[in-house]
């Protein structure tokens, strides 16, 4: 037995054809569990595999505009595993919901991350992982004697991309629209990627917020600290809800004399927003941003590009599949390899380059009846969890190559 066969993964609520990529990047079936509510709202939750005794399962979800139904499937998956002995349970949760409250700031308030915590790691759940966490003292809320927490960087695979959609002769400014951005930011400025590309420029700039809004929710962008004069301003933030101080930091590096701006974002959570989704619909028309940089750590709906004013080949907007990561740490952990290094800026490419080795397989195995569905089957994967990061797969038999040139033929 490989370890991946004492593997079981399932899919939170509207979270089954994420997962079935996952799955099949691992070679896997994904486990059957059946979750609902009760008319008087009560939940129902069931895990219908019968072989989950001795097994390590993996329950993965993202964020749906629900965080507290997310929150308590995943608690009620972790007791029904436990209960039908499962050797490990595992959570990774692509969004860390009820982070933002990580600290009492004013009389009254809870600590929402604290909470969570104690709920998870009161569950049994033995590790609990997840991208960009809104903060860096979210790792101090869990106790690893109980649950280990794995917090891992999406920013690797969006300066990947950056790199790659960048003319040659141009120079890329990372920036931080808040302050709050500034850490991550420099962080960023450190990593191996942007010391070795001449074009990035070595220090930040910082766009100041001014929260005069704050009682309604709202901020407001002020003044630019740094120099973005020619140069491709690349702002980076873990996520962006209502779009607006995304938007407003953008203008001001427009006005500022930036040649370009490229919004790059760890989670599109403003998708669950219409007024995020107006504003940034209108910045892309109106040309206050020229790339929308984001994965798809939250859900997106099928018809993303027409919400946001886009046609379907749009070179303006690019979403980075986050399947082939989830995918490769589950085999890291199952074979018990370092998983840290997956997250880097050497080896985040792995997963994807994982994806055209496949299809390189499939390309260079024998000719049969099934050759052509088979080498088929292997680019469509390709095209929608790997090209957005590699670009286009360049096929070695000459017959093939129409087919690298329209999805739909796939």
């Amino acid at each position: 037995m490989t370890k991946l066969e004492n593997v079981l993964v399932f899919a939170g609520t509207d979270d089954e054809k994420y997962v079935d990529d996952v799955c099949t990047l691992l070679d896997l079936e994904r486990g059957k569990l059946e979750s609902r509510y009760h008319s008087d709202s009560d939940p129902y939750f069931r895990i219908l595999e019968r072989d989950v005794g001795g097994k390590d399962v993996y329950f993965i979800s993202r964020f749906h505009n629900n965080t507290l139904h997310n929150l308590m499937e995943m608690l009620n998956f972790a007791n029904a595993a436990l209960h039908e002995g499962a050797h490990s349970v595992n959570v990774f949760e692509t969004y860390l919901g009820c982070s933002r409250q990580e600290r009492k700031s004013k009389p009254g308030e809870a600590v929402t991350l604290q909470v969570k915590a104690n709920c998870i790691m009161t569950n049994g759940i033995n590790t609990f992982s997840t991208f960009t966490a809104h903060s860096d003292a979210t790792i101090l809320a869990f106790d690893p004697s109980r649950t280990r927490f794995m917090n891992f960087q999406l920013w690797p695979p969006l300066i990947r991309v950056i790199s790659k959609i960048a003319g040659e002769e141009v120079l890329i400014k990372p920036v931080a629209p808040d302050a709050g951005a500034a850490k991550p930011v420099r962080e960023i400025l450190n990593s191996t990627t942007v010391q070795q590309d001449e074009r990035f420029v070595k220090d930040l700039a910082l766009v100041d917020k001014d929260r005069v809004h704050q009682n309604k929710g709202k901020s407001k962008s002020g003044a630019l600290i740094g120099d973005v004069t020619g140069v491709i301003a690349a702002l980076f933030d873990d996520e962006s809800v209502t779009a607006g101080s995304m938007c407003d930091a953008a203008k001001i590096c427009r006005e500022n004399g930036s040649i370009g701006t490229y919004v790059n974002l760890a989670h599109a959570k403003f998708m669950m927003n219409e007024i995020g989704t107006d504003l940034f619909k209108n910045a892309l028309e109106q040309g206050i941003i020229d790339r929308l940089i984001m994965t798809n750590s939250c859900y997106l709906p099928p018809d993303l590009y027409e919400i946001l004013g886009l046609h379907k080949d749009s070179e303006k907007l690019i979403v980075i599949p986050t399947q082939p990561l989830v995918a490769e740490f589950i085999r890291r952990s199952a074979e018990n390899k370092g998983v840290p290094y997956l997250f880097s800026s050497r080896g985040v490419l792995g997963p994807y380059e994982n994806i055209a080795n496949r299809v390189k397989f499939a390309e260079r195995r024998e000719r049969d009846e099934d050759y052509e569905k088979r080498f088929k089957s292997e680019l469509k994967l390709y095209k929608r969890l790997a090209e957005p990061v590699l670009g286009p797969y360049k096929p070695m038999v000459r017959s093939h190559r129409k087919l690298t040139e329209s999805s739909d033929e796939c």
